[in-house]
């Protein structure tokens, strides 16, 4: 994870020299490491230790608690710059990767039809592939909303609707991808 990562934070230090990049990790040291094998500038990269957050982040029942905790602060290291982003900056609306479905198109027994039911009332609405989020500076209130919303899926037993065509008699009881669902909405 740390080289991928390492590459795509390169491609944003080549194309934006005068932005400040910020990256919260746990091993800074391991990631510098990493960064060293390019040849791009890096005045404007702060490395910060956030061992002690992303280790709290962890600790939370919910396997992509860190990740949800993550977009609170910053973009996910899913993005490879192709150019410079200042156009980027000014803009009011959300930008996201790609559009993938309509909630209510995916499968009743992945679970994640019922828990949108169940916590939104809906699940008429777009999914999209957030490997590439952007929320505008002033709309990150967006992120605390998507993250009580996460809570509550997580807390949503969709057992009765999960069904795996290996196990057709068995009921499981586990979460579909509450923080993206939740963003999605």
């Amino acid at each position: 994870i740390f080289e991928y990562s390492a590459a795509s934070y390169a491609t944003f230090l080549h194309h934006n020299p005068s932005l400040n990049f910020i990256i919260d990790t746990d091993d800074p040291d391991l990631l510098w490491k990493k960064l060293k094998i390019y040849d791009v500038p890096k005045d404007n990269l702060y490395i910060n230790d956030a061992s002690e957050e992303i280790n709290e982040w962890k600790n939370h029942k919910y396997c992509f608690w860190p990740l949800a905790m993550h977009r609170k602060k910053y973009v996910d290291n899913d993005l490879v710059c192709l150019k410079p982003i200042d156009d980027l900056l000014n803009r009011d609306e959300v930008l996201v990767w790609q559009r993938e479905r309509k909630i209510y198109e995916g499968r009743e027994t992945w679970g994640e039809r019922y828990v949108c039911r169940e916590v939104l009332g809906t699940e008429n609405f777009e999914a999209y592939n957030l490997g590439v989020l952007g929320i505008p500076a002033n709309n990150l209130s967006l992120i605390d909303r998507c993250v009580d919303v996460t809570e509550k899926m997580i807390n949503t037993d969709a057992s009765e609707v999960i069904r795996y065509k290996e196990a057709p008699g068995r009921r499981f009881k586990m979460w579909v991808v509450s923080e993206q669902t939740a963003m999605n909405w």
